[in-house]
């Protein structure tokens, strides 16, 4: 096994580390529908969003501020 094809079974057992969601995955992570999200973040009700060029995306530490904004009840 030459040291190529080592480092390329290695990056296949590498799970990818997603930071960025798309409006798809950000919903599904959420609970919620695609549109849903939208209008929430239309009226700036939504979580912080990362433009990438023409691209909108969530970062997961965005997902969960958002997430603990939004708890009731006892926080202990």
């Amino acid at each position: 096994m030459t040291h190529y094809t080592r480092h390329i079974n290695a990056k296949a057992e590498t799970p990818a580390l997603k930071l960025l969601l798309d409006y798809p995955a950000a919903a599904a992570a959420l609970s919620m529908s695609r549109g849903a999200l939208r209008d929430l973040v239309y009226k700036g009700r939504g979580p912080v969003v990362t433009k990438i060029g023409s691209r909108t995306f969530f970062a997961i530490k965005d997902l969960e501020r958002f997430v603990e904004r939004h708890r009731e009840g006892p926080t202990d």
